[in-house]
């Protein structure tokens, strides 16, 4: 199959996932805004109770790191869907269950190698998927190589 029909035929099949992903990805912008436009706030106010600004100022900066890792994995998958890519594990290159799909849709690894990876008994440092190569590291964060 070419790749430009390899593509649609990925992006047609995995559509439920690229709605799903792209209303999170709109929600989880609004929430960050929200979220950041805090922390300003709180920095800039003068609050009696530092301690208690503080404890406020964590709790937000702990929800903006949420959000923007959350989004990253967000519009990776997006992008995966993108480049026909999707649903394929990064380590083994087998497709990754439905199932699991349907549960994670940000899921990189098929639950075999996601279990080898958080175990740290990956057998590669480098992880092929389609015309995309990551190494170990990106592979933990999503970054591409």
């Amino acid at each position: 199959m070419r790749s430009g029909k390899r593509s649609f035929v990925v992006k047609s099949r995995y559509e439920q996932f690229r709605v799903r992903l792209a209303r999170e990805e709109s929600e989880l912008v609004l929430i960050l805004r929200g979220a950041e436009e805090q922390l300003r706030g709180l920095n800039s106010d003068a609050i009696r109770d530092q301690s208690e600004s503080g404890a406020q100022r964590d709790v937000l900066a702990e929800k903006t790191n949420y959000c923007r890792h959350k989004l990253k994995l967000i519009r990776q998958s997006l992008d995966r869907i993108c480049t026909g890519d999707y649903g394929v594990c990064l380590s083994c290159g087998e497709e990754i269950d439905k199932r699991r799909l349907h549960a994670l849709p940000t899921a990189r690894f098929c639950l075999e190698c996601q279990e080898q990876y958080e175990n740290g008994r990956l057998q590669t440092d480098q992880f092929v998927t389609g015309r995309n190569s990551w190494t170990a590291s990106e592979a933990g964060t999503g970054t591409r190589g």
